[in-house]
């Protein structure tokens, strides 16, 4: 199953930067997952073990189809773009902390 880099690297602090990637499953479903990769090494040290976000019986022209293009960190928030079933665009918060951390203790440790 191929992946593709969805967003930016995103520096979370002095030893990581989180990138969002999507795979495709059957039937062309989306889903996104999260890496921290070093930020000296630059290899992954964090990946998460199931999707994140996946793309459910959204509404639009292809309701499978959920992508990530950008985030930004501002405030201890962490501010995720993305495109739904190539209908429409929005954005998702998630906490900086919580979010790092959940990587980190229920990811997998490369």
């Amino acid at each position: 199953m191929p992946i593709r880099i969805s967003t930016n690297p995103l520096k979370v602090s002095e030893k990581y930067y989180l990138l969002f990637y999507h795979r495709k499953f059957v039937k062309y479903r989306y889903a996104q997952d999260a890496i921290l990769i070093d930020t000296d090494s630059l290899l992954p040290q964090h990946i998460t073990k199931l999707p994140l976000f996946e793309a459910r019986n959204l509404h639009g022209r292809n309701p499978v189809m959920l992508y990530f293009t950008n985030c930004v960190l501002q405030d201890n928030k962490i501010f995720v773009f993305y495109g739904e079933a190539d209908s429409c665009s929005s954005y998702l918060i998630l906490d900086h902390d919580r979010f790092v951390e959940h990587i980190i203790n229920k990811g997998t440790k490369l």
